[in-house]
């Protein structure tokens, strides 16, 4: 038997955006403004700001980086800050679980940083972000054991991009 883990990777290397149904483009792309529009709502939010002044100390006397500078990982939390902090976004209610697929988002925008993204390749990792998540969600509920539904973002947050 094939290990889950090499599944996921395999079904991530494998997916094309030509496979993807254009209702389900525009659906990601609906999703995506959506996270863009709270992104910009999240910006002048006091915990927000506060994790922006976290990372600035974290760099010593030089305080004044840009958060472009910061690291992938400082970056894709950031993003995700600014994403989920009005918690408008896309749910998806699994029989004994949920989770928010939207919050591969973050890691997405940082991970330009590393491989800047066409559009397509990042509606494309879009669309293996959220089909990862949503699918561990319906088929390894965590919840039901005491685990945050974000656990799942280990998985689906390190397919999505693929490495472009």
């Amino acid at each position: 038997m094939i290990p889950q883990t090499i599944q996921i990777s395999q079904f991530a290397l494998s997916a094309q955006y030509e496979d993807i149904p254009g209702e389900t483009v525009d659906q990601l792309k609906r999703h995506l403004l959506d996270s863009i529009g709270s992104f910009i709502f999240g910006q002048d939010q006091l915990p927000v700001i506060k994790l922006r002044n976290a990372f600035a100390d974290l760099q010593g006397e030089n305080k004044n980086i840009s958060i472009r500078d910061l690291s992938f990982d400082k970056l894709a939390q950031y993003f995700t800050a600014l994403i989920r902090y009005p918690d408008f976004m896309d749910n998806f209610l699994a029989k004994e679980s949920t989770c928010h697929p939207s919050d591969n988002i973050g890691p997405l925008l940082a991970a330009d940083k590393l491989v800047p993204l066409s559009g397509k390749d990042f509606l494309l990792a879009m669309a293996i972000g959220y089909q990862v998540e949503c699918r561990l969600t319906k088929e390894m509920p965590v919840m039901t054991k005491g685990y945050d539904h974000t656990a799942l973002l280990a998985f689906s947050a390190t397919q999505n991009w693929r490495g472009f």
